[in-house]
């Protein structure tokens, strides 16, 4: 058991040095090397724990999905039986953004350009956004919304989120109530009319 237990501690090290790195130089400059330099071990000790780069990517984005669920889930848990789909979006996006604001090498990942991963790495990202994406089209069904309308409100969502995230992450912002209030009154507005 001591093993499994140093073993998935050195791992839990490489996601976070990983994560770092990718923050540091993105996903075009990402260097092994460099995530085991950040751990002053060796190049091939990385390798005893991922196959290669996209299990340790894989890895990245299975932490960042275990965690934001569990985050996602008590905000909605939070509004309480009998709340609407309108009160669990915007529970669900204050949440987010804190999340990512609490977390910017997260926002690093999520954002990252997927198009040079593999089908399934892409299918893993896809999954963050799950959750988020099933309350938006709960919403819109709800009302009867059409799917090009639906889909412009998802993304104006996901632009107000990021958006905002970016900004605190910066420092152009400061996370307060009153940036929370600025977005969550930006996406409310998307769900007030079509």
């Amino acid at each position: 058991i001591a093993v499994k237990t140093v073993r998935a501690e050195n791992r839990d090290k490489f996601i976070d040095a990983a994560l770092e790195e990718l923050t540091e130089y993105g996903v075009s400059g990402f260097s092994a090397r460099r995530v085991s330099r950040r751990l002053t071990v060796s190049g091939a000790a990385l390798y005893k724990h991922f196959e290669n780069r996209e299990e340790l990517l894989r890895a990245m984005i299975r932490r960042i999905y275990d965690r934001w669920s569990e985050i996602q889930r008590r905000a909605v848990d939070g509004c309480g039986e009998g709340s609407s789909p309108r009160e669990r979006i915007m529970a669900v996006c204050e949440a987010y953004v804190r999340f990512l604001c609490g977390n910017p090498e997260y926002q690093t990942v999520i954002l990252m350009n997927d198009r040079v991963f593999s089908p399934e790495l892409r299918a893993e990202k896809t999954k963050l956004s799950g959750m988020s994406k099933e309350l938006v089209d709960e919403y819109c069904r709800s009302v009867g919304m059409p799917d090009d309308v639906r889909n412009r409100k998802l993304l104006a969502v996901r632009a107000c989120l990021y958006g905002t995230a970016a900004l605190v992450n910066s420092g152009e912002a400061d996370l307060d109530d009153g940036a929370i209030e600025m977005m969550t009154v930006a996406v409310g507005r998307e769900f007030d009319s079509d």
